[in-house]
C-alpha cells in the first residue's frame, strides 16, 4: 500500500468516501422516516424548502405590477381610453405574470411581442367581428369557449408555465366570455377588447422594458453570483440550510437555460459553450467544497496533526479568495483578479503532504475507515484547487464586456 501511485490512490479514496457518505445518508433517511409519528401528515417541517424572504426579483417585479396598474389607473381616469377596466387587467397581469413566464427569456422581447400579439388581436378580432350574429347562440357559443379553453389548457400542461402568448390568450377568452351574448354583441364591444389589450401590452412592454428590465444576460449574472456566494458560505463547514442547498442544485440548471438565449449580435462565437464550460467547473468545485469543508480539521485533531491543521487554513483561505474574485468579476463584468500561481504553489505541496501523511497513518496503523476518509476529504480539498485553477482560465476567456450590456430594444 504505501508504494502504490498517489494519483491511484486519491481516485480510490474519493469513490470509497462517496460510497461512504451515500450509505450515510440512508441511514439518515431510514432514520427519519422510522422517527415520525403515526397520522403525520408532512406539517411543522424544521425547515424551510424555500427562502424564508422574498428576493429582490421577486420584490422588483411586484413593485412593477403595482406600478403599472396605478399608471393604467390614471390614464383611464384622465384619458377614458377604449377598453375600460380590460386595460388595466391586462396591464397588471402582462406584467404581473410575466415573471412566471418559463424558459428565462425575460423582458428583452416584450416590444416584439407588442408587435406580434397585437397583429394576433386583429385577427382574432375580425373573427369575432364576421361570427357577430352567431354569438347570440346558446350552443356556438359554448362551443366556441369550450375550445378555446381546452386548447389552452391543454397548452398550460404542455409548456408548464404560464407564457406571454398564453397570457394574452387568457385575457382574450375573459373578454369574449364578457361579451353578453343574449343581446346583439356590437362592433364597440369588439373595439374595446382590442384597444384595451393592446394599450396594456404597450404600458405593460414600456413598464418592463425601461424599469429593472428582466433579461438573460443579467439572469446568467445574479445565478452565478448566487452560487459562488453559497459556495464561498459553506467554507466554514457550517451547515447550509435546505432551501440555500436547494438552490445550489437548481441554478446550475437555471443558468443553461439563460445560456440558450444568448444569441448574436451581442453574444460572440463560441460564448456560449466557454459559459457551460465554466458553469461545469464551479458545478464540480461546489460539489466537492461542500462535502469536504469543515470535516478534514476534526479528523487531523483525532489523528494529533498541527502541521495538516495549518495547511489546511491556508488552502481553504486561499480557495475562499479565489471564490470571492470569480463572485466580483462576474459582478463587474470583467476577469477575477487573483493570482494563480500562489494556489498552484499549495496545490502542489498539498498533494506532497498528501503522500507524506498517508504514508505516516499507514505506518501508525490508524484504521482503515480514518485512511479513507483522510484520503477522501483531503483529495476532494486537491480537485478544488485544480478546479479553480481550470476556472480561472475558463473566466479569462469570457467576453463578459460583450454580452452583460443591454443592446436590444
Amino acid at each position: 500500500l504505501p508504494d502504490l501511485p498517489m494519483d491511484t490512490v486519491t481516485s480510490l479514496g474519493l469513490h470509497l468516501l462517496a460510497l461512504r457518505e451515500i450509505r450515510q445518508s440512508i441511514e439518515h433517511a431510514h432514520t427519519l422516516i422510522d422517527s415520525l409519528p403515526t397520522g403525520w401528515s408532512g406539517g411543522n417541517l424544521r425547515e424551510p424548502l424555500l427562502s424564508p424572504l422574498p428576493t429582490p426579483y421577486w420584490i422588483r417585479a411586484g413593485i412593477k405590477s403595482a406600478l403599472a396598474v396605478v399608471a393604467s389607473l390614471v390614464l383611464f381616469n384622465w384619458l377614458h381610453p377604449p377598453g375600460g377596466s380590460l386595460f388595466v387587467l391586462g396591464a397588471w397581469v402582462f406584467t404581473a405574470l410575466n415573471a412566471f413566464s418559463p424558459g428565462g427569456r425575460g423582458d428583452r422581447r416584450a416590444f416584439h411581442y407588442v408587435v406580434l400579439s397585437t397583429s394576433l388581436l386583429v385577427v382574432v378580432c375580425l373573427i369575432l367581428l364576421a361570427i357577430r350574429p352567431l354569438l347570440s347562440s346558446y350552443g356556438v357559443m359554448n362551443t366556441f369557449i369550450f375550445s378555446g379553453l381546452f386548447a389552452w389548457g391543454y397548452l398550460t400542461f404542455q409548456i408548464r408555465g404560464i407564457t406571454i402568448p398564453m397570457q394574452i390568450s387568457m385575457l382574450l377568452m375573459v373578454s369574449i366570455v364578457g361579451l353578453n351574448g343574449q343581446e346583439p354583441i356590437s362592433f364597440q364591444a369588439v373595439a374595446d377588447t382590442f384597444f384595451g389589450l393592446s394599450f396594456a401590452l404597450v404600458l405593460a412592454a414600456t413598464i418592463q422594458r425601461l424599469l429593472w428590465p428582466t433579461l438573460p444576460q443579467w439572469e446568467l449574472r445574479d445565478r452565478y453570483v448566487e452560487l459562488l456566494r453559497l459556495l464561498c458560505r459553506g467554507m466554514d463547514g457550517t451547515p447550509i440550510p435546505v432551501w440555500q442547498r436547494s438552490r445550489l442544485a437548481l441554478i446550475p440548471g437555471e443558468a443553461e437555460i439563460r445560456i440558450g438565449h444568448l444569441q448574436p449580435p451581442f453574444c460572440p462565437p463560441g460564448e456560449r459553450e466557454r459559459l457551460c464550460n465554466y458553469l461545469t467547473t464551479l458545478r464540480q468545485i461546489g460539489a466537492h467544497l461542500l462535502v469536504s469543508s469543515g470535516h478534514l480539521n476534526s479528523l487531523l485533531s483525532k489523528n494529533k496533526d498541527p502541521d495538516g491543521q495549518a495547511r489546511i487554513g491556508l488552502l481553504e483561505a486561499e480557495i475562499e479568495t479565489h471564490l470571492r474574485a470569480h463572485e466580483i468579476g462576474m459582478q463587474t463584468a470583467n476577469p477575477p483578479k487573483v493570482d494563480a500561481s500562489r494556489l498552484a504553489s499549495l496545490l502542489a505541496s498539498w498533494v506532497e503532504w498528501m503522500a507524506t501523511t498517508r504514508r505516516r497513518m499507514l505506518k501508525d496503523n490508524c484504521h482503515a475507515l480514518d485512511i479513507i476518509q483522510f484520503i477522501g476529504l483531503s483529495g476532494r480539498h486537491a480537485e478544488c484547487a485544480r478546479g479553480l485553477l481550470k476556472a480561472k482560465d475558463e473566466a479569462d476567456q469570457l467576453h463578459l464586456p460583450d454580452i452583460m450590456g443591454d443592446y436590444v430594444l
